[in-house]
């Protein structure tokens, strides 16, 4: 944009600000040519809808977007909920982005900034409808902090992604009775119970069917069904009947933290996610904070062996689309190109990745690669 002249009037603001020039500003319109204008300049040609502005890449600070003299990223995180919450993405577009100060467990602070890669990516989606409307936000680094995806490479065909070191891992098991099947526990809601807050790892969590009908945890009435932790089964309990719940943090829960910590855990959308439970095998599970499939960044399945995992976020996120050499990790804003996780497995012992020069590649899963997760802000 350099070719551009500084802009001094409104309307030229607005001309360039509809050129994609940095230095435009928008002043408030007065004149309907200028209402026009400003419209355009916050819009596109197609409305404020998100159709419209998934088809753009433009690249500001939301900061200055939306921040005031004084504003923290909470302030413009707010402003940026409440207005998308009706489905209005006026002046919000593919690459845009927030600059925020994350820190990874005991590392030192770093400054990422994180990118509007796609809007409404997953809005009606779900075995549960995800209803409200949100920014598929990415960092444009990854962090510079490395992570295995499993201590054990062979835990990858037993647990899929979900069940993985890095996503964290739990299991239920009917310890004493014969009346319950089927059981499932979910780890993003245990987690957020109170009984997940640490990990519990090999002692686990121990669940007595009372003879008034209802669940007991160490000595205390928790309900007649389990649901609020996550764990469903089917059939008739009876009293007596035990279940003991494993859970172990896993390695991305540093990362999740990071997040909620910069943006607002209440921003941070639940939402359902198909993720493989091992190398032939899927289940949907609540989520916020995961790592991006390898049809997510690449737009098709090309090292993933068990396509399950791609089946629902099964699109490429337009940020990659329109801009395909962003989908190469750096090591921390500034640093030098990284290999990256994905969530795809390739093969009983791999995991798709993201590799230094961009090819879509596997790793085994006990390496230390990057983590460049993906969350919805709502």
């Amino acid at each position: 944009m350099n070719d551009l002249p500084n802009p001094v009037t409104t309307v030229e603001n607005q001309l360039a600000a509809i050129a994609g020039d940095e230095n435009a500003t928008l002043p408030e319109p007065v004149t309907r040519v200028e209402m026009y204008l400003d419209y355009i300049a916050k819009n596109g040609m197609g409305g404020s809808g998100a159709g419209a502005h998934n088809t753009m890449v433009r690249g500001k600070n939301l900061m200055d977007v939306f921040g005031e003299t004084g504003d923290t990223v909470a302030d413009v995180v707010a402003k940026i909920s409440n207005q998308i919450s009706t489905g209005d993405f006026s002046n919000i577009f593919v690459g845009d982005y927030i600059p925020a100060t994350v820190t990874v467990g005991s590392n030192a602070a770093e400054e990422l900034d994180f990118v509007v890669a796609g809007i409404d990516t997953q809005l009606h989606c779900g075995d549960t409808e995800t209803t409200a409307h949100h920014l598929c936000m990415v960092p444009d680094t990854a962090f510079k902090e490395l992570a295995v995806m499993n201590t054990t490479d062979a835990d990858t065909g037993t647990y899929g992604y979900y069940g993985s070191d890095m996503h964290g891992r739990i299991t239920v098991t009917q310890t004493v009775g014969s009346g319950l099947t089927s059981l499932v526990a979910d780890y993003d809601t245990f987690h957020e119970s109170n009984l997940g807050a640490t990990s519990t790892g090999d002692d686990g969590v121990l669940f007595v069917r009372n003879s008034s009908g209802k669940w007991e945890y160490d000595g205390t009435d928790v309900g007649a069904n389990l649901n609020n932790y996550g764990i469903t089964y089917s059939g008739t309990p009876a009293t007596g009947d035990t279940l003991k719940v494993v859970f172990t943090i896993g390695n991305l829960e540093a990362y999740r933290k990071a997040i909620y910590d910069a943006f607002g855990k209440q921003h941070i959308l639940r939402h359902r996610e198909y993720m493989t439970t091992s190398t032939s095998a899927a289940a949907w599970h609540w989520s916020r904070v995961e790592l991006m499939n390898e049809s997510m960044v690449y737009g098709q399945v090309l090292r993933a062996t068990n396509s399950t995992g791609d089946w629902f976020n099964g699109s490429q996120l337009p940020l990659f689309a329109a801009q395909p050499n962003r989908r190469i990790a750096m090591k921390g804003k500034g640093g030098s190109r990284a290999s990256a996780w994905l969530s795809s497995i390739s093969g009983g012992t791999y995991f798709c990745i993201v590799n230094i020069i961009g090819l879509a590649f596997n790793s085994a899963a006990h390496n230390s690669l990057a983590v460049r997760p993906y969350f919805l802000l709502s």
